[in-house]
């Protein structure tokens, strides 16, 4: 009962086989999906400003500065 009141869901009572038969039929057939929006932005920067860095460590190392 305490997942389904911090889910917002229904709790359905069965405590015997033809009660549990009773609850999976009267439960609704249709899934309900949401919409989110994730931005990626930032975590793009960060793995680009690292392959950058690794690029231009590895460039000092094959050919070092005068």
């Amino acid at each position: 009962m305490e997942v389904a009141d911090l889910t917002g869901a229904e709790y359905y009572s069965a405590e015997s086989a033809s009660e549990l038969q009773q609850v999976f039929r009267e439960l609704p057939t249709s899934t309900i999906m949401t919409h989110e929006t994730t931005e990626l932005t930032a975590l793009l920067v960060v793995a680009a400003a690292v392959l950058v860095t690794i690029a231009l460590l590895l460039s000092l190392l094959w050919h070092p500065l005068p």
